[in-house]
């Protein structure tokens, strides 16, 4: 327990001497539709078993921010979520890979949750740290129906910067319950 402390303390003071990059989870591909039934898109939540609508108790689930449609058409969780006019969100898409930046100004939220959805299915990513970029093909993402409809993003329920002593801890807990899924279907963009 001393040396998983001392790791602890360590990797906490190296996350605040360098910016965090991020690992993003692929947690599967579901089917149905992102954020559909009652209440629509702003009732939506992001959980570790897929997408639901809220109000959701679940201390991992995260209400949708913003999502965009291959269309170009957006949607902003605007009573949550004021500070968001989606200039914070750049998305390209080339040769079947989808690419998103984020950048996150001041007042706006920490990300945890993304989906991409793509005719009756989705799939869901997470980052317990926060997301700021990525890149899916989605061509192995869905390849029966390469393509995709929209992205949703999904907040984490706060804004507020971590101070050094919860980053410690979060880390331990981080360490003590990470898990890595092989065959990761997510590329992270630097």
């Amino acid at each position: 327990m001393k040396i998983l402390l001392k790791a602890a303390v360590a990797a906490s003071a190296l996350m605040l001497a360098s910016p965090a990059a991020a690992e993003i989870e692929y947690l599967g591909t579901f089917e149905g539709t992102d954020c559909s039934g009652q209440g629509g898109f702003p009732n939506c939540w992001a959980t570790q078993t897929g997408v639901v609508q809220g109000p959701v108790e679940d201390p991992l689930a995260s209400p949708t921010v913003y999502k965009i449609g291959s269309d170009g058409e957006t949607q902003v969780n605007d009573d949550l979520f004021p500070t968001i006019d989606g200039s914070e969100f750049n998305l390209t898409i080339e040769d079947d890979i989808l690419s998103f930046t984020y950048d996150q100004g001041e007042g706006d939220p920490f990300l945890h949750y993304f989906t991409v959805k793509q005719g009756d299915e989705y799939a869901l990513f997470y980052d317990e740290i926060g997301i700021t970029s990525g890149t899916v093909d989605l061509a192995d993402l869905f390849p029966n129906n390469v393509g995709f409809s929209h992205v949703t993003w999904f907040d984490t329920g706060g804004t507020a910067v971590p101070e050094p002593g919860t980053w410690g801890m979060m880390l331990m807990g981080f360490a003590m319950r990470r898990r890595r899924r092989d065959g990761s279907k997510l590329a992270q963009v630097a």
